[in-house]
């Protein structure tokens, strides 16, 4: 990941409530695929809510200023715009989804979590703690009757 960079320097507001719509269309997909490739594959209203995510992040991504996507190459913006137009078809393939939510989706959240800020963080989502094991409990020592 590059340096963090203020891009109100260079974005208009237009491409910064784009670029905050798609970092949060990117954190609520990689939320709705937490589960097992297997699951996923089988689960069509998972594979439904991925599709939507990826297509709002294509089209979003689609209508960024040409000035801020040469500003930007580290961010994978053919492929996010070719993932939204794949899961736009009729019959989406759910292995195009996994494979574009596994491997397109972390590198757009990586690389624009810096540069939105704050307005990516609605959406941030982060799993719950696992629940602490109880002790099992020691017998009472003799000494202690």
């Amino acid at each position: 990941m590059g340096d963090v960079v203020d891009i109100k320097g260079y974005a208009s507001a237009r491409d910064r409530k784009l670029l905050a719509s798609i970092v949060q269309s990117a954190q609520l997909a990689q939320a709705f695929a937490t589960y097992e490739r297997s699951y996923f594959l089988s689960s069509l209203d998972d594979q439904h809510k991925i599709a939507e995510r990826l297509s709002e992040m294509g089209q979003d991504a689609a209508k960024l200023s040409s000035a801020l996507r040469e500003r930007t190459p580290q961010i994978p913006w053919a492929q996010l715009i070719e993932a939204g137009e794949m899961a736009r078809r009729p019959e989406p393939d759910p292995k195009e989804l996994w494979t574009a939510v596994k491997r397109v989706v972390p590198r757009v959240t990586a690389e624009l979590g810096p540069l939105v800020g704050d307005a990516a963080s609605v959406f941030s989502w982060t799993p719950p703690p696992k629940p602490k094991r109880a002790a099992k409990a020691r017998p009472a020592s003799k000494r202690a009757r």
